[in-house]
């Protein structure tokens, strides 16, 4: 998972400036599996990203914060 998003070109995330689609990132700031650097960079690499970072959780965030993260991907989904 270290080499995570990376692609044989000039940077290991410059590929994701190809995506169009808007795209909701979400992490737990201590996420050790999948480090949230990723989850910064990824959201930085795309263009139409949102980032949303959840305090005190790792991976299971959606199930800390359900209600919060509900109403994030909602709000996202209602984004033009």
């Amino acid at each position: 998972m270290r080499a995570w998003g990376a692609a044989p070109r000039t940077g290991p995330y410059s590929y994701l400036s190809g995506v169009k689609q808007p795209v909701l990132v979400a992490d737990g700031e201590a996420d050790v599996v999948m480090p949230t650097t990723n989850s910064r960079a990824l959201a930085q690499s795309l263009p139409s990203a949102r980032l949303v970072i959840y305090p005190d959780s790792a991976q299971g965030f959606l199930f800390q914060y359900p209600d919060a993260f509900a109403k994030d991907v909602a709000a996202f989904l209602r984004r033009p």
